[in-house]
Formats: structure tokens, sequence, C-alpha cells
């Protein structure tokens, strides 16, 4: 399914309705498994993951983001809403996508869900500076603190730094303020991001 979720495209219908209900049970560990099978569906096109399919995955990955819920847990539904925001920007807009997910960045237990996550907000960054100016910096300092994480995917480093290269390009004073308003460890992972490739 990582790879080949066109195979489960005839299915998104009934996979939706036993996926609301693993997001809805008490088990994390199933809140976790359901969590990333969303993410892995959310790449297909609306013909094939249609919109009520949408609509249940968000209805049952909502309430997952609160910090009670299983650290590795939450850190998928955070990828499978960026994800489907991404995918689907009808059903969940940049705005909804923003505010609930922004609040629990960076990822700190399961790294390896980094890509889907960054590569949504970056390319938000970039294409719509203004949606995203009220969350630039969490999400600046975000990908600062991450960036020393040797488990994190170098697909997700490299498009860190293709985004703050494009952001450094395009605003630079913008930039340089938001960066100096974060801790030194954020900055200095930003530097390190920045650098990538020198």
């Amino acid at each position: 399914g990582e790879y080949m979720p066109g195979l489960l495209a005839p299915y998104t219908k009934e996979l939706a309705a036993l996926l609301l209900a693993e997001l809805k049970c008490s088990n994390a560990q199933n809140h976790r498994n359901a969590a990333f099978c969303v993410r892995v569906l959310a790449s297909l096109p609306p013909a094939q993951f249609p919109p009520v399919a949408v609509a249940q995955c968000l209805e049952g990955l909502g309430p997952l983001l609160n910090a009670d819920e299983e650290g590795a847990a939450r850190d998928n539904v955070v990828s499978a809403i960026c994800a489907i925001a991404k995918a689907h920007p009808q059903q969940c807009p940049p705005e909804q996508a923003l505010a609930a997910v922004v609040p629990f960045l960076p990822l700190t237990d399961d790294v390896q869900e980094c890509l889907p996550v960054f590569d949504y907000l970056c390319g938000l960054m970039e294409s719509s500076p203004g949606a995203t100016a009220a969350y630039a910096q969490a999400i600046l300092g975000a990908m600062g603190a991450t960036a020393g994480d040797s488990n994190i995917p170098k697909r997700a480093v490299a498009r860190m730094h293709e985004c703050i290269t494009r952001l450094n390009t395009a605003y630079p004073g913008a930039l340089q303020d938001l960066v100096r308003g974060l801790p030194q460890e954020a900055q200095q992972g930003l530097e390190m991001l920045a650098a990538r490739g020198k």
C-alpha cells in the first residue's frame, strides 16, 4: 500500500469506513496504523478517493490531535492531515490544516513522517505566503528543530533546504526577522539546512 495506493483505489469507500472505526477506537497503535493508511490513500485523486471517504477520514483524524494522544500515533495523524490537505484542498483548506497541525510540530516520535508534513508546509510557504504568515515562524522553528535529527528522511531534509533557499531568495528580510525570533537551537538547525549542498 505504501508505494502502490492505486491498488487500493477500488476499495476506498469500504476502507474509509473501516479506518474511521479504527481511528475512533481506544488503541493508540490502531490510531497510528489507520492514520498511516489514510496518508497513503490521500495521494489518490478525488475520482479514486472520493469526498465522502475523505470526510470520513478527517472525522476520525481530527479528535486525535490532542496532547493526550500517544506521540507516534499523533505524528501519523499530522502527516495524514497534511497529505489530505495537499491532495484534497477543497475538503481540508490551508487555514484548517495549519490550525490543526502546527501546534503539534515538530514531529518527535515518528520522524519518518516528516516528508509529507514538510512537503505540504513548505509548498504553502512558497506559494501562499499570506496564508501561512501567522504560522511561518512556528513552521520555521519546527524545521530548525528537526534538521539535526539523523533519523529524518533525506528527502525531507532536501525539501526543507529547497524551501529555505527559495524563501531566502524571495523574502530575505522577512525570513531573517522571523529566524531571529526563534530559539538558538532552531536558528542553528535552519543554518544547517540553508548550508546543505554548498
